[in-house]
């Protein structure tokens, strides 16, 4: 048979489909999960790696997860007697948590999930064996499915199509979902059992929180029949299903629901200064802002914009926490506090007004109407001798709102507030005047 060289306009029409499909199954489609589904392919996944039938628990956040699997380990070791864990495990995992979190939001998460952990296992755990699964299964769906359809997809699509679906398919997922929910969500529920002084078990693979990608990328190709593999069809089933995230353990599988939310800036980071950035079904909720995590307290010290830089600075903050919090402060008092010298300030919506009026301005480009963009110099900026630019710019769509955007001293330094703000959209200045939206 010879080999697909170029998409069709209807398959390349299909290709936006199945990005989209992806990425709001993943993100955005709600915390249902179909269990049937999930168990069917949890038990298919175990077969094939000759693992017997788990038991499956169905939990409503990663954090639960991660509070399931500690809680399963105390009851194995109370249950069962061919189980030993030392007393000190067993203190943690049953009385610790208790006391260090009663009353917020993981304290309550904890009692859901042990409620219901001892309510679906006891009885059933006499003859379970402890252990870690997840590499075992993954090893067989990477072998038995993803491995066997790669090579069908080679064999039957040029290269040239191949690099096509995988960078707008496989490319497109993969920036929205694994590389900004996955490694945030896991670093963030990973840092609340450790400060819990919990076991962090070891998260399967197989979830659409990892997974979308790469069965994006395949499930293209299924729907345009260059394979028909069985094994894949029941994989994309059990990714369908709805399973967030997912800890394989022999004789038990734990998976996690999708969030209630989930809220982004722009560039897919997560972030709101309005809301948590993700909530999930249980109450468990992780603060962000343009994609670095938050403790809660501190989120809401910063997008109230109360704080001045003195107090900034006394605060316990990372380098990536410290600049989104720069960011974020009241521009008046920070430029103030800094002080800051104004060196231009933009023609592009005075120009606008002047062309069209203020009226087509209002119906056409609202954003015209804005205070212009001003750029600001600072010198000796944190007493470190240097001297950096800033704009201040007023939100595009909140009134009397405004924001600090930092730029590239050889920029700033021109004096120039349209090309910083054209430089700033990577634009060139007559691009910049010339586009429909600021």
């Amino acid at each position: 048979m010879a080999k697909l060289e170029k998409l069709t306009k209807e398959q390349e029409a299909l290709i936006p489909d199945i990005r989209d499909k992806w990425i709001k199954l993943a993100l955005t489609d709600g915390p249902e999960l179909d269990i049937e589904k999930a168990k069917q392919g949890i038990e298919w996944m175990y077969d094939m790696t000759g693992l017997k039938k788990p038991i499956v628990l169905v939990v409503d956040s990663p954090l639960a997860a991660q509070y399931a699997a500690n809680i399963l380990k105390a009851e194995l070791s109370q249950n069962n007697s061919s189980y030993k864990v030392r007393d000190q495990v067993r203190g943690q995992v049953r009385g610790q948590v208790s006391d260090q979190v009663r009353g917020q939001v993981s304290g309550q998460v904890w009692d859901q999930v042990r409620d219901q952990v001892r309510g679906q296992v006891r009885g059933q755990v006499s003859d379970q064996v402890w252990g870690q699964v997840s590499d075992q299964v993954s090893g067989q769906v990477r072998g038995q499915v993803r491995g066997q359809v790669r090579d069908q997809v080679s064999g039957q699509v040029s290269g040239q199509v191949s690099d096509q679906v995988w960078d707008q398919v496989w490319d497109q997922v993969r920036g929205q979902v694994s590389d900004q929910v996955w490694g945030q969500v896991s670093d963030q529920v990973r840092g609340q059992v450790q400060k819990e002084k919990l076991e962090t078990f070891t998260w399967s693979w197989e979830s659409l929180a990892w997974r979308s990608d790469d069965f994006s990328f395949y499930d293209f190709f299924y729907q345009i029949g260059v394979t028909d593999h069985e094994g894949l069809k029941k994989y994309l089933d059990y990714l369908q299903s709805g399973v967030f995230f997912s800890i394989f353990l022999e004789g038990f599988a734990i998976i996690s629901r999708r969030p209630t939310a989930i809220r982004r800036d722009t560039s897919h980071a997560l972030d709101s200064d309005q809301l948590p950035a993700i909530e999930f079904k249980d109450g468990y909720k992780l603060w962000f802002l343009h994609g670095v995590a938050f403790e809660e307290d501190v989120w809401k010290r910063v997008v109230s914009q109360e704080l001045t830089l003195p107090e900034l600075a006394q605060l316990d903050l990372g380098a990536d926490q410290r600049a989104i919090a720069i960011q974020m402060l009241r521009p008046d008092r920070l430029l103030e506090q800094m002080g800051a010298k104004k060196i231009a300030t933009g023609l592009k919506y005075t120009k606008l007004q002047e062309m069209y009026g203020e009226d087509y301005c209002a119906a056409n480009f609202p954003w015209s109407l804005n205070t212009p963009t001003e750029l600001y110099e600072v010198k000796d900026f944190m007493d470190t001798g240097r001297t950096e630019y800033c704009m201040k710019m007023e939100h595009p769509s909140i009134k009397g709102k405004f924001y600090i955007e930092w730029i590239e001293p050889e920029i700033g330094k021109k004096a120039d507030a349209d090309l910083a703000q054209a430089h700033a959209f990577g634009m060139t200045v007559e691009e910049y005047f010339e586009a429909s939206e600021a």
